[in-house]
């Protein structure tokens, strides 16, 4: 899917310590339009060692095994082109820089453009309300941001018997899953369920409007263009009231 990145704005919050920090109040601050120049400098900004890859498994998590040109927009504003790759499994941008491979601070951009998508470092709950920052890639943007995370999950692989049909063989593997999110009030994201009621109660709001809209327009939340839209639409219904 094809996003707009001209009227398409980031958003991002405070790296999360281990005392809570208040999220900066201003959403999709920078317009992503910034990103498009070829202006950006050839420097590279913050950046760590990976964590390292992952062993005996059958995949390794990386989105895209290829490195492409990308966009970074620091917190100070400055832009970098750099070649890029998003790492599912660490949760990582990893950066090569002088054949080696490194990864960005979450903490110290604002944002990185990597082909048509938009990743911003946002905080988001992981486990058992525990607060984590990771990579979300932005899908819709307003008083309620819609967000999708790409999941490496380890799975145990299986072959297929002739006889005794689908078989596991101990070996695992690791298989990239997509997950939405939606964020609203500086709060840290929280996982969106896709059934029709599930998005509703999230664009509570303007419940009636969006089921009304969504029935018209014969929409499926469970499809991502269709998700997209309904948010899109309840953001425009609250920037005209």
């Amino acid at each position: 899917m094809k996003i707009s990145f001209y009227f398409l704005n980031f958003f991002f919050l405070l790296a999360i310590t281990s005392q809570a920090q208040e999220a900066d109040e201003m959403v999709f601050q920078s317009a992503f339009s910034e990103l498009a120049g070829s202006t950006s400098r050839e420097e590279l900004p913050y950046y760590t060692f990976n964590k390292g890859g992952i062993v005996n498994v059958e995949g390794n998590g990386l989105l895209d095994q290829e490195w492409a040109e990308g966009v970074i927009l620091s917190f100070e504003g400055e832009l970098y082109r750099a070649q890029l790759r998003y790492d599912a499994y660490n949760d990582e941008m990893q950066v090569l820089s002088d054949g080696k491979t490194k990864a960005l601070y979450p903490a110290r951009i604002k944002g990185v453009r990597l082909g048509e998508q938009v990743f911003v470092p946002h905080a988001f709950i992981e486990n058992k309300d525990k607060p984590g920052m990771g990579f979300f890639v932005v899908l819709a943007a307003g008083e309620i941001s819609l967000l999708k995370r790409y999941e490496a999950i380890q799975q145990q692989a299986a072959e297929i018997h002739p006889t005794q049909g689908r078989k596991l063989t101990g070996d695992i593997k690791i298989v990239i899953e997509e997950a939405y999110y939606y964020s609203s009030k500086n709060r840290p994201a929280a996982k969106l369920r896709t059934s029709k009621g599930s998005v509703l109660d999230v664009l509570n709001k303007r419940r009636k409007a969006v089921a009304k809209y969504a029935k018209e327009n014969d929409l499926n939340p469970k499809k991502e263009k269709d998700l997209i839209a309904l948010f899109d639409f309840y953001n425009r219904q609250t920037e005209n009231h």
